[in-house]
């Protein structure tokens, strides 16, 4: 068993740090979080014993929408609003990708994800296969959610053979039904992925109310914005989740809440293509859980959670002209708690015994961190990747003090990486 002493440990609410010591079992488990009595910790028998001498932990940033493999694309495609963004420059490179491409670009993404301390990420792309194996050579934890469209006559029943196949597979792994838009699915898709969540008795995810346009179009074809079509049909009849929602009616919102359906905000990347600003304040008042994202490097362009957390709540405030409207606190949570919920990991939302050790800790002696007056404001508000010291999965170091445990050399990775993307430009 580990013990990591003199800590200042994140509360489950994310409203304060406490001085304590996590303790952490072989199965990567967390088996004591505080301080412990006198006759406790003489009992205790531990394999590593480690002094991080007043350095913050809190759980890992859980990425609650992502394509990881979307690195590729990184400032490729600049200064587009979202449809001729997606149909002239995004669409035509990915017709080109092959499994192997998916693999080592999601290999790069991990890294930056560690580096950044995020410990799962909820992708949604394309080569499943090839996304698990880099997630599991990686030590990472991830979860995929399905991108049904109408152009794929079979992509419902690729669908259902991903959910049943990863489905269990491994415990660092988790699979959620879902489809990419309204806008590229149609009527027969929806229905039939609302069968199969039925079926499974599951929720069902997918892209929602990220533009205006995208509202608009879909009250012209059928009558309804996207969150009513997809209620009236069924698809969140055991909850799920909508990526973006930055144009929720207050109808939608009724519906969402009613339905327990997760909503995941993608800060940047709807500035940087001019979708616009979620009401995520109003989320929270009305008590609908949601979660934060990155969205894909693409549109973003890193994969920063301490940036869209920071931009989470700061965004409210002058949506609103209400310094108060979203707490820092509640950006944290659905940063490194409610993402976890929506992927699938429950046991992965605190540092409270009989969570996943996922973790990362924070350099307590950083200029910027510093005075500590009120840790968790300072957290949002002025942290950065910079103050990641390590990053732990499931007990496991993947990243500390600047190098990566991962099962392969970073250059590697970077140089495959890079070679990939440069065959997929000659090939346009």
């Amino acid at each position: 068993m580990k013990r990591l002493y003199h800590a200042k440990l994140l509360s489950a609410d994310c409203t304060r740090f406490s001085d304590g010591e996590l303790w952490i079992d072989e199965d990567g488990v967390i088996v004591f979080c505080g301080v412990p009595t006198e006759s406790r910790l003489a009992a205790a028998r531990f394999t590593e014993t480690r002094d991080l001498g007043g350095d913050y932990v809190i759980p890992g940033f859980k990425n609650a929408h992502t394509h990881s493999a979307m690195v590729f694309l990184r400032s490729r495609a600049e200064n587009t609003q979202l449809w001729p963004w997606l149909s002239t420059q995004i669409f035509p490179r990915e017709d080109k990708l092959t499994d192997e491409d998916i693999y080592w670009f999601t290999r790069l993404a991990i890294l930056e994800y560690l580096q950044n301390g995020v410990t799962a990420a909820f992708d949604m792309y394309f080569h499943a296969n090839a996304f698990y194996d880099a997630c599991i050579d990686s030590g990472f934890r991830a979860a995929l959610c399905g991108s049904a469209t109408a152009d794929d006559k079979e992509s419902v029943a690729k669908l259902a053979a991903l959910y049943e196949t990863y489905s269990g597979k491994h415990p660092r792994f988790a699979v959620q039904l879902g489809f990419h838009a309204e806008y590229t699915a149609n009527p027969d898709l929806l229905k039939e992925l609302s069968k199969l969540a039925e079926y499974h008795k599951t929720g069902v995810f997918m892209h929602s109310s990220e533009t205006q346009n995208e509202v608009n179009d879909c009250l012209s074809r059928h009558g309804k914005t996207p969150t009513e079509l997809f209620s009236d049909l069924g698809l969140y009849r055991y909850g799920g989740g909508a990526f973006h929602g930055v144009y929720l009616s207050d109808h939608d919102l009724d519906l969402i809440h009613a339905a327990g359906v997760t909503l995941v905000t993608c800060p940047c990347s709807n500035l940087k293509l001019a979708s616009g600003i979620a009401r995520v304040s109003e989320w929270a008042k009305r008590s609908i859980p949601f979660a934060i994202g990155t969205d894909g490097a693409a549109s973003n362009n890193a994969l920063d959670m301490f940036r869209e957390t920071h931009l989470c709540t700061v965004l409210q405030k002058v949506r609103t002209m209400d310094p108060a409207a979203l707490k820092a606190s509640d950006a944290l949570r659905a940063a490194v708690s409610v993402g976890a919920r929506t992927m699938g990991f429950p046991d992965c939302v605190s540092l409270d015994a009989g969570n996943q050790a996922d973790f990362m800790i924070l350099d307590s002696r950083a200029p910027n961190l510093n005075p500590p007056i009120s840790p968790v404001e300072t957290l949002v508000y002025a942290a950065s990747p910079r103050n990641v010291k390590e990053t732990v999965i499931a007990g496991r170091t993947l990243y500390r003090d600047g190098e990566f445990f991962v099962g392969e050399n970073p250059e590697t990775i970077r140089a495959q990486a890079a070679a990939r993307a440069e065959r997929i430009e000659s090939e346009l």
